[in-house]
């Protein structure tokens, strides 16, 4: 599927490049950043310049769908991102950002105009985002792109940076709506 660039009142959100990697990897290996995440801080730039090639694969293959945050102003500073996996009337989410860009609404906003753009590719009526119950910077923020936590998964998932054993986290759930105003495509 075909990952189109979309705008917001601040951001830019494209597609990686494998010219990516070098900008990304200053988040994806942030332990700050990944505190949440089932897999950690990449350990490595040849790591991230891998995941880069596999979010391009998929995104031709599966509809794991990615994209890059950039602030406007700066189109190569590589804040964060979003990915988006289609299931049969859901939809998946998740995102990262840069621990610098956090407190300023970006990922709300950034996720706000994926949620548009999804709606209108497929059937999909429902987004649905997994966090740590602990993480509640994630929680504030799924909160303001109209997510609620429909429940709690108890020792649904291991989070390394937070220890060997599986963590309680939240479901995040979000009814889709048409009248939403779409993205502009950049």
């Amino acid at each position: 599927m075909h990952v189109p660039g979309l705008r917001t009142r601040q951001l830019l959100l494209r597609p990686p490049r494998l010219t990516d990697a070098v900008a990304l990897h200053a988040t994806i290996s942030n332990p700050q950043a990944c505190r949440f995440l089932p897999i950690g801080p990449s350990p490595g730039l040849d790591v991230t310049r891998d995941y880069v090639a596999r979010c391009q694969r998929e995104a031709a293959e599966r509809d794991t769908l990615t994209w890059l945050l950039s602030p406007q102003d700066a189109p190569d500073d590589i804040c964060g991102l979003v990915q988006a996996q289609g299931r049969t009337n859901r939809f998946d989410v998740g995102f990262l950002l840069h621990p610098d860009a956090w407190g300023q609404g970006w990922m709300a906003e950034a996720l706000l105009v994926v949620l548009d753009w999804m709606e209108r590719q497929d059937d999909s009526r429902v987004a649905q985002a997994i966090c740590d119950v602990d993480n509640l910077a994630a929680t504030r923020m799924l909160s303001k792109a109209g997510f609620s936590v429909a429940e709690i998964r108890r020792a649904f998932r291991v989070h390394p940076a937070c220890g060997p054993s599986p963590r309680d986290c939240a479901v995040h759930l979000k009814a889709l709506r048409e009248t939403r105003r779409g993205p502009q495509k950049v």
